[in-house]
């Protein structure tokens, strides 16, 4: 019995070590096709109060991964500032099954303190009085504590969806 356990666990552990793989190498593709588009970008700023945060919940406010196309692979969004003004502050999503190198972009985001993911499933209220699930997994971009919206991808490009006020 504790064999099987064993076996188990180090299976899972293996799967992990390769997930984490593949997260890491879609991450530096999708830089690298950022690189090709802004190559003077960076990761925007952020304040101490989201940062911890963030880190509270074991994300990254600059990153999220989640399948966002709906295809059971594994995809990326990073919050990235393209200029030295805080308007130049993009979503850009690489997607598995696009390629690393071609990444769909939000090009001004309802929200810029950070970014998460918001998983498949999950309902919503919609400010703009439409209520639903989430179809696939989104990208949550949130002003810390007072409002955001999640981008679900849809017909080639992200979709806004007001859901926190």
């Amino acid at each position: 019995m504790v064999s099987r356990v064993v076996v188990a666990i180090l299976g899972l552990a293996a799967f992990g070590g390769v997930a984490l793989r593949d997260q890491t190498a879609l991450n530096q593709q999708c830089r690298e096709a950022v690189d090709k588009l802004w190559p003077q970008w960076r990761f925007p700023k952020v304040s101490p109060e989201v940062r911890e945060w963030a880190t509270s919940r074991r994300e990254d406010p600059t990153v999220a991964y989640g399948d966002f196309d709906g295809d059971g692979r594994q995809d990326v969004a990073l919050l990235i500032q393209t200029a030295s003004e805080s308007a130049s502050i993009k979503i850009v999503a690489c997607l598995s099954r696009m390629g690393a190198t071609k990444p769909v972009v939000v090009e001004k985001p309802y929200c810029t303190d950070g970014i998460r993911r918001v998983l498949k499933g999950k309902r919503y209220h919609d400010f703009s009085e439409r209520e639903g699930t989430y179809p696939k997994d989104g990208v949550h971009a949130y002003c810390f504590e007072k409002a955001g919206a999640t981008y679900i991808f849809t017909d080639g490009s992200f979709q806004q969806i007001v859901d926190s006020d």
